[in-house]
């Protein structure tokens, strides 16, 4: 929602107040002009205004449609869904990391409150560490898997051969360890149906 809806609405607010953005009035969204388009910006500028303009206005569109869609689907309203993201490799250099990392060591039920100011301070080691892009993308640059990314980052090793971040490996395993749905449960309870009929009641 940063790259189309007004900046003032987005933030340094919660979730919950994301989901109540109408964002079918006009008055909440960037102009099209200044909306955030990726990679296609270059490709969009060599086009004359009157052929740019459709194209921006189905771009917002598009934003629009698939931020409606995603806001019904995740739980927006669940605060370590929206902290976690300072795991991503592309946030560490944003001014809400430091602040989404703090608050998500508080939210993990592994990280007692005095290994907190502990996993803060290995962030920031973190933050200031020079990781190299071939470990952030693939060969296409294409984002790598988050797990493969951290497990590249928390084998890193010092000058004196330990490791880099030993304090911060656990508030990232147990952030990535956090089951993301119930296919498993619902796997198992399919499984159990075809093993368990009328006639066969017990294992």
């Amino acid at each position: 929602m940063n790259r189309f809806v007004k900046d003032y609405l987005v933030r340094n607010t919660c979730s919950k107040k994301w989901i109540n953005i109408d964002l079918d009035k006009r008055e909440n969204l960037q102009d099209i002009t200044y909306m955030e388009t990726g990679e296609s910006k270059e490709a969009l500028g060599s086009l004359s205004e009157e052929r740019r303009k459709p194209r921006l206005i189905g771009m917002q569109q598009f934003y629009i449609e698939v931020a409606k869609y995603l806001r019904k689907k995740l739980p927006l309203s669940q605060k370590l869904v929206k902290y976690a993201q300072c795991l991503h490799p592309e946030v560490r250099e944003q001014n809400t990391a430091m602040e989404y990392v703090i608050e998500l060591a508080q939210e993990m039920p592994s990280i007692t409150a005095n290994e907190v100011v502990m996993e803060t301070d290995a962030f920031k080691l973190y933050m200031y560490e020079a990781i190299e892009s071939s470990v952030v993308y693939t060969n296409k640059e294409e984002l790598k898997r988050v797990d493969h990314f951290w497990n590249d980052a928390l084998g890193r090793k010092s000058a004196s051969a330990n490791p880099k971040f030993p304090t911060l490996q656990k508030l990232v395993l147990s952030c990535l360890c956090v089951t993301h749905g119930n296919a498993d449960v619902e796997r198992s309870f399919s499984v159990n149906k075809k093993i368990l009929t009328r006639a066969r009641t017990l294992f």
